[in-house]
């Protein structure tokens, strides 16, 4: 009933490597600006599988921006896109967020017809949506009351959400929101260790369903060093927190790897029918506040296991270690010492069997495939040599 003129971004392979897949992110705006974060974790996986992708400015803040006159201190310019580059983006104009639901529907139908046309070739047989974080809780608003309506995607991938989701009016936020249970088509929830305490995504907790998977991953953190480093090609380095401004090492673990084994066995869920595979949840003890469960060396307590996890070399939990910014979503990592790394692995080799033998454990069970599991070992072999095993 408003008008609106908003942005999609296409990404998309050549037709004979198409896989009739289309993926459909709700832009998350909690910095201020429009981020593409589950394109950032999931690229690799996009790519190889032959899946396009659709990005969409569906919220108002990522559209006009928080800030309408200056360039505000520090490293994101927030002002709206109109602003930014008014020669591209000056005609652009959001009515409010109640509309968002509304305009990722039509985004997504737009964005269908464009990558069906003759220009592009790439008529999709399955088009699914994911977000993450403050778009995981728009999608969770979506699945519950849109989509009953509009039935426009085959499934949701609904990534690190908290306990609550905004009324689809948007005028309050609900709390403990549940998905429902007669949703009819999959939705695959994908949790760490800072949705379940710190956004208390442990509220909203379910049973797995006929159309409701849930993993919950031990290790990671709601954002990480991934999350900063690769997409913009630098290697992880959990030190790089400090660009950010956050005490010690930030979250270095697994969610980037995990996450594309959960978009696969969705993509297959959605197409064929195939469900992923069940997960333990994370031990949570419920207190006061939600608080992790962990063994003696710090380490979490159940939930999707990983190299990292089950043959250690540091320790990778979601707890917040600083509250300074968005350092709280970050979690940490703890470096252990050689000494006590030797006291767990007499060997170089020794660690090679235990790390090996992990692998093998989580592509089995499904929470690694296989491509990424061998560079994890690659990856955790070269930082076993940089400690000084031998």
């Amino acid at each position: 009933t408003s008008a609106y003129k908003t942005r999609m971004i296409l990404r998309y392979p050549p037709p004979e490597q198409f896989s009739g897949v289309v993926i459909v992110e709700w832009f998350n705006v909690t910095a201020g600006v429009d981020n593409s974060i589950d394109w950032s974790y999931l690229s690799e996986e996009i790519g190889r599988s032959g899946h396009a992708y659709v990005g969409v400015s569906a919220q108002y803040v990522g559209v006009m921006g928080r800030d309408t006159g200056r360039i505000p201190q520090g490293l994101i310019d927030t002002r709206g896109l109109p602003v930014r580059d008014p020669d591209r983006y000056g005609d652009l104009v959001h009515p409010g967020d109640a509309y968002s639901f509304d305009i990722f529907s039509q985004a997504t139908v737009a964005g269908l017809a464009i990558l069906a046309s003759p220009e592009y070739g790439l008529p999709a047989t399955s088009v699914v949506a994911a977000g993450q974080s403050q778009s995981a809780g728009f999608l969770t608003a979506y699945v519950n009351a849109v989509h009953p309506l509009v039935d426009i995607f085959d499934g949701f991938l609904i990534h690190g959400r908290g306990d609550g989701a905004p009324n689809p009016s948007v005028d309050d936020s609900l709390e403990n929101v549940l998905i429902r249970t007669d949703v009819n088509v999959p939705v695959l929830i994908y949790e760490t260790e800072t949705d379940l305490t710190v956004l208390q995504y442990v509220n909203a907790r379910q049973d797995d369903a006929d159309n409701i998977r849930t993993w919950e991953v031990a290790g990671a953190a709601h954002a990480d060093t991934y999350s900063i480093t690769y997409p913009r090609g630098f290697p992880r380095q959990a030190s790089i927190g400090a660009a950010l401004g956050c005490d010690g090492l930030i979250n270095d673990g697994p969610q980037h790897e995990t996450l594309q084994a959960a978009l696969h066995h969705f993509v297959a869920w959605v197409q064929n029918g195939v469900i992923p595979p069940a997960a333990p949840r994370i031990e949570v003890s419920m207190g006061e506040e939600p608080v992790i469960v962990r063994d003696e060396m710090g380490i979490a307590i159940g939930g999707v296991r990983t190299p990292p996890v089950e043959a250690p070399l540091r320790i990778l939990i979601g707890d917040p270690g600083s509250s300074e910014g968005f350092c709280f979503l970050f979690g940490q990592t703890f470096d252990i010492d050689l000494e006590t790394l030797q006291g767990m692995y007499s060997s170089l080799a020794t660690y090679i069997e235990a790390l090996t033998a992990a692998a093998d454990e989580s592509v089995a069970n499904g929470w690694l495939l296989p491509e990424d599991a061998e560079i994890m070992v690659e990856e955790e072999t070269r930082r076993a040599e940089k400690a000084g095993l031998e």
